[in-house]
């Protein structure tokens, strides 16, 4: 590989990681806007229909982006053109149906006041937005996908300001309008071709293997979620609010942890020393990442109270802030531990994990909710995270690739 081919291969990993920065201080800032205009109550209901959008966006991920990722190496340019439209042409009527399954179940499971048929039309808008960008990422456009996604988060902050929305509604079709500005400059850079012999590969060989990533997927996303959508049931929606407002800013971790793992996942893959030394490498090299963030961690909890006030002028009795500090800081010490058991390809135990630990979700959520309200939440997430963390790390002492005393390391 000569040194322009590097030159090209570092600009496009950094235009990607680029891009990816811009999308999440989009929905950091877009939310602590939201939050500020609507206030905790009318926030709560809007970030609890947000839940549900983002499992259909999980599960777009799982049914048509994953596969294409498998198969898109493998195609020539024409080709790829040809899988992208015969992707859409599955996708858009199956995302429409979603979206409109989805306001029906929000409209008959709880008591929200938005206009009939906002919620599907901008849901749809929204996944296909976030469809045609994920396709474009994989085109590797180059600047043009940043600048796109720039303009998108220009004219989505931009109109919570200056529309100053006042209702779930109104935060909606904010989001729509932002959306569908994206999808107009998004489709300029995803040609497409039509060929009915790339629709049938599509259709029958691509989009089958996907059967295991969607459940693998929804799995994933109910075992983290799941406690915050029953809460909408329990809750009330300043404390739902409060809640979601506090996890957005905690998840800003969620960006260096992300980073973390997209290196140490291949590097950890690429090792070849002594077996038994597997874990001693990754911790040795995981603590220089996972320090900072424990640090950044410690800040943002200091910190939360005053941001707070910021936003809304209500005030809270329960420190929310402390108990997710404790939620996060066990994510940070337990994610080497993640790292091994994806690096290794142990999926079916990596799944299983996350199974288990939705079985004791689904088994527990009302008592925790009804009885300790949001600590009830933090709790079950917390219970959850510790289920997982015990059960892989069981599952690594038992193929003795580490021992019960060097575990505790982790």
């Amino acid at each position: 590989m000569n040194i322009f081919t590097r030159l090209r291969l570092i600009n496009t990993r950094t235009l990607i990681l680029a891009d990816q920065t811009v999308m999440s201080a989009s929905g950091f800032l877009g939310n602590f806007l939201l939050a500020w205009k609507l206030q905790l109550s009318q926030y709560g209901q809007y970030a609890l229909i947000f839940i549900g959008m983002m499992l259909l966006m999980s599960l777009q991920q799982a049914l048509f982006i994953q596969p294409a990722q498998v198969f898109f190496p493998r195609f020539k340019r024409e080709q790829q053109q040809k899988l992208i439209a015969a992707l859409l042409l599955v996708a858009i009527p199956l995302l429409f149906m979603a979206s409109v399954i989805l306001e029906a179940v929000y409209f008959l499971a709880y008591d929200i006041h938005i206009t009939t048929g906002i919620l599907s039309v901008v849901t749809f808008f929204w996944l296909l937005s976030d469809l045609l960008r994920k396709l474009a990422i994989m085109l590797k456009p180059g600047v043009s996908l940043v600048l796109v996604d720039g303009i998108y988060v220009l004219v989505f902050l931009c109109s919570i300001l200056i529309i100053s929305p006042d209702t779930i509604s109104s935060a909606l079709i904010i989001s729509g309008f932002s959306s569908l500005i994206s999808i107009s400059f998004l489709f300029v850079l995803v040609p497409v071709l039509p060929g009915g012999r790339i629709f049938k590969f599509t259709l029958f060989k691509c989009l089958p293997t996907a059967g295991w990533m969607v459940l693998t997927s929804a799995v994933q996303w109910s075992s983290s979620n799941y406690l915050l959508l029953a809460a909408g049931s329990w809750l009330n929606s300043a404390s739902l609010g409060l809640l979601r407002l506090a996890q957005y800013l905690f998840g800003l971790l969620n960006i260096f942890l992300q980073a973390y793992e997209n290196y140490a996942v291949p590097r950890l893959v690429a090792y070849s020393g002594v077996n038994q030394k597997r874990h001693t490498y990754l911790i040795k090299f995981s603590i220089p990442f996972l320090l900072p963030v424990v640090l950044l961690l410690g800040v943002i909890t200091i910190l939360f109270p005053w941001l707070f006030s910021f936003v809304s002028k209500e005030t809270y009795e329960f420190p929310v802030h402390y108990w997710l500090a404790a939620l996060y800081l066990l994510i940070v010490i337990g994610y080497p531990v993640r790292i091994y058991i994806r690096a290794s390809k142990y999926n079916p135990i990596y799944f299983g994990a996350h199974a288990i630990s939705l079985l004791f979700i689904l088994m527990s959520a009302s008592y925790l909710i009804m009885n300790y309200e949001t600590a009830g939440v933090i709790m079950g997430l917390i219970m959850s995270q510790t289920i997982m963390l015990v059960v892989w790390a069981a599952y690594l002492i038992n193929k003795k690739e580490i021992s019960w005393k060097l575990s505790t390391s982790f």
